[in-house]
């Protein structure tokens, strides 16, 4: 296991349920109580649930001012375009932007740096695929072994409870759907 950076990547579908927001906000919060730091992208759905909780967060945009989004955290380096063509399995299919978005992704999981990964990924996609943007991030993680807890699946969501009640995180206080 390696030492704990104290951060988490929140990404996620932008078909994220509207229904979800209150839990992955809530959640947010307590893993900014907690001390860590939220990684994302400022994408519609769980990107701004997750970022709205967040009160530590460090928002990697494709480019600035993406989605209206405020952070200075924008313009991926060679390396991060390096990381994503190495993980995305139809690259040479991808246009510009889509390639901006997953080099994007490798800031999420992998760090300002490219060198300190987040301690976990808590995502939500749909029916728990690796599909999409959000799919990208999963690839880089499971190469790192990173855990992922995927709400969109019992397994993955049960999961998260248990690593954030050993955390100190009070699941009394988390909102139902």
């Amino acid at each position: 296991m390696n030492t704990p950076t104290l951060t988490s990547a929140g990404v996620g579908a932008r078909a994220t349920p509207p229904r979800l927001a209150p839990q992955i906000e809530h959640v947010a919060r307590q893993l900014a109580r907690l001390g860590y730091t939220l990684h994302s992208g400022g994408a519609d759905g769980f990107d701004t649930f997750a970022e709205k909780g967040a009160t530590k967060k460090r928002i990697f945009l494709p480019w600035a001012g993406f989605n209206g989004n405020a952070s200075q955290l924008f313009s991926s380096g060679p390396k991060a375009f390096e990381i994503a063509k190495h993980f995305h399995p139809a690259w040479d299919r991808l246009g510009t932007h889509a390639r901006v978005f997953m080099a994007r992704n490798s800031y999420q999981v992998l760090g300002p740096d490219l060198a300190t990964p987040v301690d976990f990924v808590w995502c939500w996609t749909p029916h728990g695929a690796v599909i999409g943007g959000t799919g990208q991030a999963l690839r880089i993680a499971a190469a790192y072994e990173i855990p992922v807890f995927n709400l969109a699946t019992d397994k993955d969501y049960s999961g998260l409870e248990t690593w954030l009640a050993a955390a100190g995180f009070d699941l009394s206080e988390l909102p139902t759907t």
